[in-house]
C-alpha cells in the first residue's frame, strides 16, 4: 500500500472505475474533484446525500472492504477500492434509485414499521433482512485475518479541553500556565505543540479523535480515532472545558438534501484545495457577504449573495441546479450556507442531564465536575427560519429520511413532544445522533404549534461512532458502578 502523500498523485476505484487522486486527498475530495458529488442515498426513498458538512450519511462509504468509512477521513492511498453502500444490483447499476418514485407520505415513520408480515411467521426473518436492507444497513466487513482488539490508550488530567481552534487551544494554555495538567483532544488536526512548551504543566495533544461520551458525571470522558483500525481513548479529568465551536445548518427549504448544499466550512476547504469550479449561491444570517469575498478571492464565481430567510428553494435530481428566491430563479451548482449558526450541544447535555427514562437537561451547576463552554461553543443558538409556503418535502433528517411533512403528519395526530415525534419518525437517530436534525424538528414544532419548545430528545452517549473492537479494548479499564 503506497501513500498518496509520497507522490504528487495516485489512483484509486471509486464503483468500479478507476480515478486520480491528489496528494493528501480526502477520499470525498478526490470524488470532488473528479465531479462526483452524490456518494449515498436517503434510507427510505434513496434521494442523492452528498458531502455536505452537516450530514454524516452524506459520507459513509464502503472503503477497502470496510462499511461506513467517512470519505471526508480516510485519505487517498494508491489502489484504494471504494463503492457506495445500500445499492442493489450493484453501485453502477442501482435499481433502488426507483424508491424516488415512491410517494413520502407511504413511508412516514419508516417503511420497516409495516405490519404486512406478522412476527414469528416462516416469512418474517427474511422480511426483517430486506427492510434492513432496503434501510440501508450496510453488508457486513468482508473476511479478514482475526486481530486482537486493540487496548484503548489511558490518560489522566486536571483538565480535558475538547476542540483545537483557537478558544480550546487558548484554555489549553491558560489552565497549563496555572499549574493545572491538561488533555486536549480535537477532532480536526492537532494544534501546534511548540506553543505549550516551557509552561508549568504538561499538554498532552490528540489530533483526529471525536470525544463521543461522557461518563460517571462527566469524570470518564471516551474518544475515537478517525482510523478504526486505532484504539479508542479513555480520560479521567476533574474540570472539563468545550470548545466544540459552532456550525451553520442548512436551510429548511425543499432541496436542502441536494449533494451541492454545503456549509461555509466545507465549502473554504473545497475552494483552499482549488476544487471548486462551479457558480455559487452564497446564503446566510449575516456573514454571508464576507463568505462570498473569501470565496471570491480563491476565484469561485459567486451568482448571487442573499439572507437565507429570503431562499425557498432549491432545485435539482442528483445535484443542486438553482435556488430560488421567490419568482428569482438563479442557475447554479452550489449553495453554501453561513448560518443559522448553532453550537452541537451533546457532549454539554450529557454532562448536565440526569433521569432513568427521558433525561432532564439543566445548568452547568448540575454536572458533577466543573464545566465550562468557550469560544463559539458558548454562544446561542440562532434561530432556524422556517420559510412560508409548501416546504414539506424539506429535509428535517436527511440521514433518516425525515421531512418537515412527516413532522407535521405527526402533530396532526396531537404529538407534539420532541421526544415522542423523534420516536415515531426517526428523526435523529442516525448517524448523526440529532445535530442538527432535532434543531431542524423543533423548529417546526414552535413554528406550527405557536409554542416555545422546551424539552428536547435525550442525548446519551455514545454520541458519535465506535467500533466494536475498540469497545473492546475498554474492557477491564472501568470498574462496573
Amino acid at each position: 500500500m503506497t501513500p498518496c502523500d509520497t507522490a504528487f498523485t495516485c489512483d484509486f476505484t471509486w464503483n468500479g472505475k478507476r480515478y486520480t487522486a491528489q496528494t493528501g486527498d480526502t477520499l470525498a475530495l478526490a470524488l470532488w474533484r473528479n465531479g462526483i458529488m452524490a456518494l449515498a442515498a436517503t434510507r427510505k426513498r434513496h434521494l442523492p446525500l452528498g458531502l455536505s458538512g452537516s450530514h454524516v450519511a452524506g459520507i459513509l462509504v464502503r472503503v477497502d472492504g470496510h462499511p461506513n468509512v467517512r470519505a471526508d477521513r480516510v485519505l487517498v492511498h494508491s489502489g484504494l477500492v471504494a463503492e457506495a453502500q445500500n445499492t442493489w444490483p450493484s453501485p453502477r447499476f442501482d435499481v433502488l434509485r426507483l424508491a424516488r418514485a415512491i410517494p413520502a407520505a407511504t413511508v412516514y415513520g419508516g417503511f420497516e414499521h409495516s405490519g404486512l408480515v406478522k412476527s414469528g411467521s416462516p416469512l418474517f426473518q427474511p422480511w426483517e433482512r430486506t427492510l434492513a436492507f432496503l434501510a440501508g444497513v450496510a453488508e457486513a466487513p468482508d473476511a479478514s485475518p482475526a486481530r486482537p482488539d486493540p487496548p484503548a490508550e489511558t490518560l489522566e488530567a486536571d483538565v480535558l479541553v475538547v476542540g483545537g481552534g483557537p478558544a480550546g487551544v487558548e484554555a489549553a494554555l491558560d489552565a497549563a500556565r496555572e499549574g493545572q495538567s491538561v488533555v486536549l483532544i480535537t477532532r480536526g488536526t492537532a494544534p501546534a505543540p511548540g506553543q505549550f512548551e516551557g509552561l508549568a504543566a504538561p499538554v498532552t495533544i490528540r489530533g483526529g479523535h471525536e470525544v463521543f461520551g461522557f461518563y460517571r458525571g462527566g469524570t470518564l470522558a471516551l474518544a475515537a480515532p478517525d482510523d478504526p483500525r486505532r484504539p479508542a481513548i479513555l480520560t479521567r479529568q476533574n474540570r472539563v472545558v468545550l470548545a466544540t465551536g459552532s456550525s451553520s445548518i442548512p436551510p429548511l427549504v425543499p432541496g436542502n438534501h441536494l449533494p451541492g448544499v454545503i456549509n461555509a466550512r466545507t465549502a473554504l476547504h473545497l475552494a483552499e484545495a482549488g476544487a471548486i469550479d462551479d457558480v455559487a449561491v452564497v446564503v446566510g444570517t449575516g456573514l454571508e457577504d464576507k463568505l462570498a469575498r473569501m470565496l471570491d478571492s480563491f476565484g469561485i464565481r459567486v451568482a448571487a449573495v442573499r439572507p437565507v430567510a429570503s431562499l425557498s428553494r432549491i432545485e435539482g435530481q442528483d445535484r443542486v441546479e438553482a435556488a430560488l428566491f421567490g419568482r428569482d430563479r438563479i442557475s447554479c451548482g452550489l449553495v453554501i450556507h453561513a448560518g443559522p449558526w448553532i453550537a452541537d450541544d451533546t457532549l454539554w447535555y450529557q454532562l448536565v442531564a440526569d433521569g432513568e427514562l427521558q433525561l432532564a437537561c439543566h445548568d452547568e451547576q448540575a454536572a458533577a465536575v466543573p464545566v465550562q463552554r468557550v469560544g463559539n461553543a458558548a454562544l446561542p443558538a440562532e434561530p432556524v427560519h422556517v420559510p412560508p409556503g409548501r416546504i414539506d418535502s424539506a429535509h428535517a433528517c436527511p440521514c433518516m429520511d425525515v421531512t418537515v411533512g412527516e413532522i407535521r403528519h405527526a402533530l396532526g395526530e396531537g404529538h407534539s413532544d420532541p421526544e415522542v415525534i423523534k420516536r415515531l419518525t426517526g428523526c435523529g437517530m442516525g448517524p448523526c445522533q440529532g445535530f442538527p436534525c432535532w434543531h431542524q424538528m423543533a423548529a417546526v414544532i414552535a413554528h406550527d404549534t405557536g409554542t416555545v419548545v422546551a424539552t428536547r430528545p435525550s442525548r446519551r452517549a455514545p454520541g458519535r461512532r465506535i467500533t466494536v473492537a475498540q469497545a473492546a479494548g475498554l474492557l477491564g479499564l472501568v470498574k462496573p458502578l
